[in-house]
């Protein structure tokens, strides 16, 4: 190596030193802006804080009313929903997780534990509630950052930091890292396991209402065809064919042309449908066109 070159890096060694030396400056520089701006934007939030919390001291009540009272019932509203079996991931077909989107109470209702019972339903019921209760939380604690943000200076809101003006202002906004919808996970593996796909669905009070009034509606539905099945005796079956001159009202086919005919008695709107067993809702038909006619409604 030559004189000149080392001439040369003595040269650079000592430009790198003032150009990291300056560096090193404008990050202290700017740390101490950044620690400075800091500090003014909480001492003028301390100022204010007690100014803004009288001003909205009728919704931070609410909002830690809320919080608490749901606080204190969420290990309760937890041990529900693992009863009903509302939360947790459910292994199942490709085409069972593409179609969960479309109809999610269905697919919950067949891969849960849910039944169709009264204690069922009061349980739904039960977390619907609670879960609006949280909607109406988060609710509260959104107008409260919605004015706090609105209510300071626009340095103030990012140097203290929206959510920790937040906590200062309501005690119990730490409870939303712990209120929080359950969630049920429907997924899919491949055989190779190279493909997953999942569909999560979040357990907000639509979604436990949805499975309520689909497990009431079977359960009514189950009950009146009971009842209606019940209602058919034998003795109203035979005033029925009477009324009917012991004729298929369809085909008008009757024993007097074939003796034999077996004649039955049916439902012009099916039971299924909503149908009763009442006279004007009955009629005779050959066992060929009850068959025929099925579950349709037809007179």
């Amino acid at each position: 190596m030559n004189v000149y070159q080392c001439a040369l890096n003595a040269e650079t060694q000592t430009i790198l030193c003032f150009v990291f030396a300056a560096i090193g400056i404008d990050c202290v520089l700017i740390f101490i802006a950044v620690t400075v701006r800091y500090a003014k934007a909480k001492a003028y939030f301390r100022d204010c804080k007690t100014g803004f919390v009288e001003d909205n001291k009728a919704l931070i009540e609410r909002c830690n009313q809320y919080g608490n009272s749901l606080y204190s019932k969420y290990q309760e509203f937890r041990a529900v929903v693992v009863q009903l079996g509302l939360e947790g991931e459910c292994s199942c077909s490709s085409a069972a997780v593409s179609n969960v989107a479309s109809d999610p109470i269905k697919f919950l209702i067949k891969h849960s534990k849910v039944q169709e019972n009264d204690e069922c339903l009061s349980l739904l019921v039960r977390c619907a509630k609670y879960t609006k209760a949280i909607n109406v939380f988060y609710g509260q604690i959104n107008e409260i950052r919605r004015r706090l943000e609105s209510g300071f200076p626009r340095w103030v809101v990012n140097g203290c930091r929206l959510d920790t003006m937040t906590q200062e202002v309501v005690q119990t906004y730490a409870y939303t890292r712990i209120l929080m919808y359950p969630r049920f996970v429907f997924s899919y593996v491949s055989p190779a396991g190279r493909n997953r796909r999942t569909e999560t669905i979040v357990m907000n009070e639509a979604v436990f209402e949805g499975i309520w009034s689909a497990l009431s509606s079977n359960m009514s539905k189950s009950a009146h065809i009971r009842k209606a099945r019940s209602a058919m005796t034998p003795d109203l079956r035979e005033a029925i064919k009477k009324r009917d001159n012991y004729t298929c009202k369809l085909c008008g086919n009757s024993v007097y042309v074939e003796p034999n005919l077996l004649l039955e008695v049916d439902h012009i709107i099916p039971v299924s449908k909503g149908g009763r067993t009442e006279a004007s809702n009955l009629q005779t038909l050959c066992w060929r066109c009850n068959r025929t006619k099925g579950n349709k409604e037809m007179t």
